[in-house]
């Protein structure tokens, strides 16, 4: 606004007073002009103001001196120094106010921006960094700068202004989204999976470098997007793969797991499995992120192949091996025959070596018993004598026929007839029960059904055995036998069993016999062991070298001189016990002694 000239109030003249009118009229307009845009500033200003906390957006404004120092001043909106966290007196309208703020390890290269801004060599005269800033809290977060700058007609910048924005949560989330990508990485190289991540909204994917190399490139000699993976895939498989991700996609499927065939660098096809799951959804619901993997499942395809080339030829070959298992078990069925029929001539090659000695034993008590019954059929006749004598006794003739009967009694001995008959029918008994043992014990060792387990007493089948080596053993073997007490009945088979025990004091006997000495020693024991019994039977005959006892259980090795044994004894001993789910263990020094120990369970599963 002009100021007033110089007028002489008290002598104006016409012209002057309209002059001064005039300038008095402008001035008022003027002054009204300059109160109008005044408000107007202010009003802006406000809405500003308004709208800068409304964006929670800090404005700037700089006058740019002829030389730039920190001293210059720099206009800072209200919003902006509390985007800093500070109060409005704690933060002075000074350049080095904000520097001061600036993170040390990126202060120099801010200033080297800003001059190339001034100097108008960054395009537009728009300066944009993000910052680390000191916060009135003590510490650095980040913040975005923004700015224009104004330039005079010859160039030179006189004005800049500004926003900051606080970029923080931003830069924390990218930061967290850099490890987690990074976490990604690694999991697919510990994987060695392909990964795919799907922006659908976008239409972007990220192929980890795994994925690359599953198909024999790397990132950098190919471009894999979302527009063309699908190209990618074998032509036979795209359709069908096509479509049922399309399903996939349109969120028919929860999930997608699909096998196919996709093009290598070589231009091989090969196999991968692809499994996706949608991770993410609008408000609506909509799919908007999927996350896949690809894994190399060519080496397994491989195997199938084979195995499905094996399949078929074992298809082809099945009706030989149906005609082979029926040609097996006719085979098996003549081998257990066989079996029986080996068990059995065992058995009475055994039972010939008995048969003499049996014949002997059977003799003495028969003899005992006929003896004795000639002895009882003597007296008997004499007591029938006397008996007739009795029936001869009336009224008439009592007393001298009672004393012809006392005379005959006399005279036949008739106190010593009855001992004597006493004596003679205890004699019978004892000899028949002596033959009776034997034929029992033969009677058991003989019984050819024995497929069915039974009860089985195992002290009555070594006593039986005993029985039928009388002969054998006679004075010449002492046997002690040691039975447990604690013993129970066992599942077995008697007769297998029975054949066992015989097969041993046959070997214990021969061993002792070998030895050629006056008299030798059977020791049988029997212990419970748990669920578990052993049976033991100890000679002191000649024992078995160690290069011997290697083989002793082997079919037809025998020990023994001709004509005393098959070599089928100890086999067949071994396939019984183990049929039983037991064993046989041997103990033998040579030229001393060897003990067998059958040990067997008490019951069978």
């Amino acid at each position: 606004m002009n100021a007033l000239p110089h007028f002489d109030l008290d002598n104006l003249s016409e012209t002057e007073l309209k002059n001064l009118v005039k300038l008095l009229t402008e001035q008022k307009a003027e002054r009204d002009f300059l109160l109008s845009k005044q408000e107007e500033i202010f009003q802006f200003y406000d809405r500003y103001k308004v709208i800068s906390q409304m964006s929670r957006e800090g404005l700037w404004e700089f006058v740019i001196p002829e030389s730039f120092n920190e001293e210059a001043t720099i206009w800072y909106s209200d919003e902006f120094i509390r985007l800093l966290g500070y109060e409005k007196e704690n933060f002075p309208p000074f350049a080095k106010t904000f520097l001061s703020l600036i993170e040390p390890s990126q202060k120099e290269k801010f200033l080297q921006e800003r001059a190339k801004f001034f100097r108008g060599e960054l395009n537009n005269d728009i300066f944009e960094t993000d910052l680390l800033l000191l916060t009135g809290t003590g510490e650095y977060k980040w913040y975005q700068l923004r700015s224009k700058i104004k330039r005079k007609k010859q160039g030179k910048a006189f004005l800049e202004v500004g926003v900051l924005r606080s970029i923080h949560s931003r830069k924390l989330a990218e930061q967290k989204l850099i490890e987690s990508e990074k976490t990604l990485r690694f999991v697919s190289y510990a994987s060695k999976d392909g990964i795919y991540d799907v922006d659908l909204i976008n239409q972007e994917a990220y192929f980890s470098e795994n994925f690359y190399f599953i198909l024999g490139y790397s990132p950098q000699e190919t471009q894999i997007t979302w527009d063309n993976w699908l190209s990618y895939i074998h032509p036979e498989d795209r359709k069908a793969f096509t479509e049922a991700y399309n399903k996939f996609l349109l969120k028919k499927l929860n999930s997608f797991k699909r096998e196919c065939r996709m093009l290598c660098k070589d231009g091989s096809y090969r196999w991968v499995l692809n499994r996706a799951k949608m991770v993410e959804f609008d408000k609506f619901g909509v799919p908007i992120r999927l996350v896949g993997t690809i894994a190399n499942i060519q080496k397994i395809k491989e195997s199938e192949d084979k195995l499905k080339a094996a399949y078929a030829e074992l298809k082809v070959s099945q009706e030989s091996l149906k005609q082979y298992n029926e040609e097996l078990k006719t085979t098996l069925e003549q081998l257990q025959r066989m079996q029986e029929q080996l068990v059995q001539a065992e058995k009475m090659a055994s039972l010939g070596t008995l048969v003499a000695g049996i014949a002997h034993e059977l003799n003495n008590p028969i003899a005992y018993i006929l003896g004795s019954a000639e002895g009882l059929k003597a007296n008997i006749n004499d007591l029938l004598e006397i008996i007739s004598e009795y029936e001869k006794l009336n009224k008439e003739n009592f007393d001298s026929q009672k004393r012809n009967i006392q005379n005959l009694q006399e005279q036949l001995c008739f106190k010593e007839i009855l001992q004597e008959t006493q004596d003679l029918i205890k004699n019978i008994r004892t000899g028949a029960n002596q033959a009776a043992e034997i034929v029992r014990g033969l009677r058991s060792f003989t019984k050819s059904n024995d497929s069915v387990l039974e009860k089985t007493d195992l002290h009555e089948i070594l006593d039986n055995s005993l029985a039928l080596l009388q002969n054998q053993i006679k004075n010449q073997i002492e046997i002690e036998k040691k039975y447990s007490p604690q013993i129970p009945l066992i599942d077995a088979y008697p007769t297998k069993l029975s054949q066992v025990f015989m097969n041993l004091l046959i070997n214990a006997i021969h061993a002792i016999e070998e030895k050629k000495t006056e008299s030798g020693k059977i020791v049988i024991e029997t212990k419970l062991i748990g669920n578990k019994v052993s049976v033991s039977i100890t000679d002191s005959g000649t024992g078995i070298d160690k290069e011997k006892l290697k083989h002793i259980f082997e079919p037809f090795y025998t020990t023994k001189e001709i004509g005393k044994g098959t070599g089928l004894g100890l086999s067949i001993s071994l396939g019984i016990i183990e049929s039983l789910q037991g064993k046989i263990n041997v103990v033998s020094e040579l030229g001393k002694s060897s003990t067998f120990e059958v040990i067997l369970p008490l019951t069978q599963s």
